[in-house]
């Protein structure tokens, strides 16, 4: 689904305008990101959960040279779907 879709979607079940769908949309999507880099989850309930996964630093060869890479530490945006999503997403069986 494209964002223009979504947020369309998103106004017609909340009965909004769409310039307000996309604030809100916006401004979860900051408060994810803002969470997930302070090392807190944000739990979302019916939905799942957003947590920041921290990676360490690795060497990794490069696939081109043959030469090897230090990769710098960072952080990876994980969701874990809650149990009423899943069941959702399987169309009801378990």
């Amino acid at each position: 689904m494209e964002n223009k879709s979504f947020l369309g979607a998103v106004a017609q079940r909340a009965a909004i305008d769409n310039a307000l769908a996309g604030r809100i949309t916006e401004a979860l999507s900051a408060i994810i990101a803002e969470s997930a880099a302070a090392d807190r989850r944000v739990a979302i309930p019916g939905f799942g959960t957003f947590a920041g996964v921290k990676r360490n630093e690795e060497i990794v060869e490069n696939p081109a040279t043959g030469g090897l890479l230090l990769m710098p530490p960072s952080l990876k945006l994980e969701f874990y779907p809650s149990s009423m999503m899943k069941k959702a997403t399987k169309g009801g069986a378990s």
